[in-house]
């Protein structure tokens, strides 16, 4: 069998804690990471008799079923990141039915397709999430690609975070906070509150600039000086509150991510600063295999 390029968009991370690579390990190379419950995952989804039934839990119909019986808690967790639209569950829903009367659903499997690690050929400190939805993210052995991904020593294994995004459409645009700043940011962001409330999302334009926690992409990236290609410098010229504004904000993650996290259950503390749904970044990941 040949080797093939693969190419995907999503959200993940590229720092993926994993145990050492001793050889004599059994478990060398496994995760060992406190955004990711592995033993957990590994007990319900990857294991004969437990919660992930191969006949049941991994099939997209289930998850189908899942999300419609949940729908409560969902548009909770959508309201949590900052979607107020609640059609995201239908459309979420709708999608999903769409794919399974297309038949394109018969290969989705909740462990490997929601969450991408670990696959044969691909980097091992690398997880990408995509929406269960999304179908059009994903390129296998594709002949543009596979031009694009080699040179002359061979295949080009890489994964790179977006440079400059807000997110991937059609969800992107929105940047929210995900860890409080410092007292002494507090302050300079209070300074600050008359450059901020400029830029700052409709419902935040009468805070205190330490109070503001969302900013449209466009008005975030020219505070930050990642607009026009970064020919413009940052509107903030303070180091500290600018430090804060690229560090501590991220871009919203797409709701189908949300509902696929939620449903392996295996992703802990997620309003913790360093949990792994606020470690996620929109990425495009190349792999070979």
């Amino acid at each position: 069998m040949g080797i093939r390029v693969n190419k995907a968009l999503g959200y993940g991370i590229l720092d993926l804690r994993t145990r050492s690579k001793d050889p004599k390990d059994e478990d060398s190379g496994v995760p060992d990471d406190p955004r990711w419950d592995y033993a957990k995952y590994l007990a319900d989804w990857c294991t004969p008799g437990g919660d992930g039934d191969a006949g049941k839990e991994r099939d997209l119909k289930h998850f189908l079923n899942w999300c419609i019986e949940n729908k409560d808690r969902l548009l909770e967790l959508n309201a949590a990141e900052g979607w107020r639209d609640t059609s995201a569950h239908w459309l979420l829903t709708e999608a999903l039915k769409d794919r399974l009367k297309k038949k394109l659903g018969r290969t989705w499997t909740a462990p490997y397709s929601a969450v991408s690690w670990g696959n044969e050929f691909q980097l091992a400190n690398v997880v990408l999430f995509q929406p269960p939805q999304a179908t059009d993210w994903t390129r296998h052995d594709d002949i543009i690609d596979y031009y694009e991904e080699s040179n002359e020593n061979g295949s080009v294994r890489r994964a790179t975070l977006l440079p400059r995004s807000t997110g991937i459409f059609p969800h992107d645009g929105y940047l929210r906070r995900f860890r409080e700043p410092t007292d002494e940011v507090k302050a300079k962001l209070s300074e600050n509150s008359g450059k901020l409330q400029c830029f700052a999302f409709p419902r935040d334009r009468e805070k205190d600039g330490a109070d503001i926690t969302e900013f449209a992409g466009g008005e975030y990236n020219q505070l930050v000086g990642r607009w026009d290609s970064n020919r413009l410098p940052p509107i903030i010229k303070d180091e500290l509150v600018l430090k804060h504004l690229i560090e501590d904000w991220r871009p919203r993650v797409p709701f189908g991510i949300i509902a696929a996290m939620e449903y392996l259950g295996c992703f802990p503390n997620s309003e913790h600063p360093d949990s792994m749904i606020n470690s996620l970044r929109p990425m495009v990941y190349v792999w070979w295999g």
